[in-house]
């Protein structure tokens, strides 16, 4: 029987995730998993979770996948503001920043690891998986 360690870097060879931190507090999670392609899984918490995939090489495939799946994150977010209108609720002025900035962020596909331009925005970004 092999060790736990290994069982588990076996069951987790092809995925990892990354929970999002601002200011003490888990706002977004983002995950990938390895093929082919690159799948990135973004979530925002409160709004819907989207998906971008990146293929090929020669790149750093998670930034892209991550730039890909935040071009879906304005429709989201603006589904996330009507649900919330319904119930005549609104987002804090400076929650509404913070994921502005998280969205610009995520979109950046410039050279940088993804994870570099969050921490510029001020985010802490933790490797779960």
């Amino acid at each position: 029987m092999s060790d736990i360690y290994s069982r588990h870097d076996r069951a987790f060879a092809n995925v990892s995730a990354f929970v999002i931190i601002d200011d003490g507090v888990k706002v977004a999670t983002v995950s990938f998993k390895f093929g082919n392609a690159v799948t990135a899984f973004v979530h925002w918490l409160g709004a819907e979770m989207v998906a971008g995939r990146a293929g090929g090489g020669g790149y750093d495939r998670k930034s892209a996948a991550c730039a890909d799946a935040a071009r879906k994150l304005p429709k989201v977010f603006k589904a996330c503001d009507a649900r919330l209108a319904e119930i005549q609720a609104d987002i804090p002025a400076e929650k509404r920043e913070r994921r502005t900035a998280f969205l610009r962020a995520m979109l950046e596909d410039g050279g940088h690891d993804w994870r570099w331009y969050l921490e510029r925005a001020g985010f802490t970004v933790h490797q779960a998986v």
